[in-house]
């Protein structure tokens, strides 16, 4: 019971803590494009639609359930999503301390600290599917390394147990499907540990194994056959499977990898979380020299060393490396640093717990300015700004132009949003003219052969509801696309109503960097 409490207590801390650090978000809820489709695709499915035909994406079931779980809970707004990513990421930090000390006795409540504070980078500040999975993957790992630490205990060898690890990665595979990597990590991870433990007892039991590998399996395949057996309830089936396995393996087909690609998004991840990838290169130099190491110890650094190997295949199996992905490997590599700091501060022994804890703050200086310092600036800019200056949706430029064309639509007037922030469709009380809201299945060669649409057919579909606005960012050179050729062509029926230019128009503005240039609303000719 004591035990018990005090891990109530320490997850209450990771939650303030993570609010506390991610408090400009809520004071300025900006969300992404892709976050943007996710929140859309749940108030689709709050409406009573399946996914994918109303609203089109190419993920599995599991983030929409998510995002419109939050819309339930905690309302209908985009603060919602930002509140269940904090308590996604502190059940995360919770986890991880439950799992650190599983590992090595007082590395997890560092591991957890180190996770909230650079989940605030790497585009973790958006509520990405990456921060959705994670607690799910870590629990899983944590019931895994409780299950090897305590072999000797034949509880932690029972069938149920085994069957909830392989249910808690086939939940997360209804997130994202680059978490099969990590359950094969899983089962690689039981096997490695089923051969040691029989040298050691002499007994090599083929049907343990084989029967090890079938509870992990079903209850990861669990997931999988409930989400089917609700689209072939519903008579959708042929949707579900073309947008979450074709789809995919079309955009995978039509990738290359590119090593310039890769280095240039690992190079932005070396300066952003320098201390995560130093301590990892660090480690072995540790091991080598301390010789305090335990055959325990070593055996539970090279299964954090697989989860990372195999979390970093995820990673790289898109082949895109966007900024996000990277999230992934965050949990190993929190665990790993956490690790390195924690047995080098042990090392000397003649230092009192305080010289110890400033040796610690001064190590995670770096993280601390990186990732802490932009988003505490960010805070309190927007709370002069909003509060004090009283400058309405200070930065949230899709909140500008939403409110602009509220006050000028009603819920059944159509509006457009060509190649601008999907969020508007969501800020503004009107109808969607396209399931294929987020605007690169249209305009991009690409990705419209992955959404597998005609995006010139489409386009003409969209016209031929007469949305009363099309909105658009400002060109900024001669478009040879086709797709805004033609687009061109079907602005001849609209004006130009409004243009923002929001440097000029909201001076404050320029303390935010990186906006759009101009945002031109076009309405049609009556």
């Amino acid at each position: 019971m004591k035990h018990q409490k005090r891990h109530l207590l320490i997850f209450c801390f990771f939650l303030l803590l993570v609010i506390i650090l991610r408090f400009s978000s809520f004071l300025q809820p900006i969300i992404s494009n892709d976050e943007s489709l996710y929140l859309l695709m749940a108030k689709s499915l709050m409406e009573g639609n399946a996914p994918y035909t109303t609203i089109w994406d190419n993920k599995p079931i599991g983030i929409y359930v998510i995002y419109s779980l939050a819309l339930l809970i905690f309302g209908n707004s985009v603060t919602s999503i930002l509140i269940a990513a904090a308590i996604a990421i502190s059940l995360t930090c919770g986890l991880l301390y439950l799992l650190g000390n599983e590992i090595e006795k007082n590395i997890g409540f560092l591991a957890g600290i180190l996770y909230a504070i650079f989940t605030l980078g790497s585009g973790g500040i958006y509520a990405n599917t990456e921060i959705f999975f994670a607690p799910f993957v870590v629990s899983s790992f944590y019931l895994l390394f409780s299950r090897i630490v305590n072999s000797n205990k034949q509880i932690n060898k029972s069938n149920f147990l085994l069957f909830l690890i392989g249910l808690l990665m086939g939940i997360a595979f209804q997130i994202k499907q680059v978490i099969l990597f990590e359950f094969i990590c899983i089962v690689l991870i039981i096997g490695i540990d089923e051969y040691f433990q029989s040298i050691k007892t002499g007994i090599f039991s083929v049907k343990e194994i084989f029967k090890t590998s079938i509870l992990l399996s079903c209850g990861f395949i669990l997931p999988l056959g409930l989400v089917c057996l609700y689209f072939l309830s519903k008579g959708d089936f042929d949707s579900y499977l073309y947008a979450n396995f074709y789809a995919n393996i079309t955009r995978i087909a039509g990738e290359t990898f590119s090593l310039s690609n890769f280095a240039t998004g690992f190079i932005i991840q070396l300066k952003s979380n320098l201390l995560l990838w130093v301590s990892l290169l660090l480690i072995p130099l540790y091991l080598s020299f301390s010789k305090q190491n335990t055959v325990a110890e070593k055996r539970n650094l090279t299964y954090l060393l697989i989860w990372l190997a195999m979390a970093f295949l995820g990673v790289c199996s898109p082949k895109s490396f966007y900024v996000h992905y990277f999230l992934q490997l965050f949990p190993p590599l929190c665990l790993l640093s956490s690790y390195l700091l924690t047995n080098i501060t042990q090392v000397a022994e003649n230092t009192n717990k305080t010289k110890k804890l400033i040796i610690l703050v001064l190590i995670i200086a770096q993280p601390l300015f990186i990732n802490v310092y932009p988003i505490f600036k960010v805070g309190i800019q927007t709370f002069y700004l909003q509060d004090i200056k009283k400058v309405a949706n200070w930065g949230n430029n899709a909140a500008i132009v939403s409110d602009y064309l509220r006050k000028r639509v009603n819920k059944d007037d159509y509006i457009y949003v060509t190649d601008y922030e999907t969020i508007v469709y969501f800020l503004v009380p009107a109808k969607i003219p396209t399931k294929y809201v987020f605007p690169d299945f249209l305009i991009s060669p690409k990705l419209s052969n992955v959404a597998g649409v005609d995006s010139l057919r489409e386009l003409d579909s969209i016209i031929k509801k007469q949305p009363v606005y099309i909105i658009r960012l400002k060109p900024q050179g001669i478009l040879d696309q086709q797709f805004y050729i033609q687009l061109d062509k079907y602005l001849n029926s609209y004006f130009l109503e409004k243009q923002f230019d929001f440097h000029e128009e909201f001076p404050e503005l320029k303390l935010q960097p990186n906006l759009p240039t101009s945002v031109q609303l076009y309405k049609l000719k009556k």
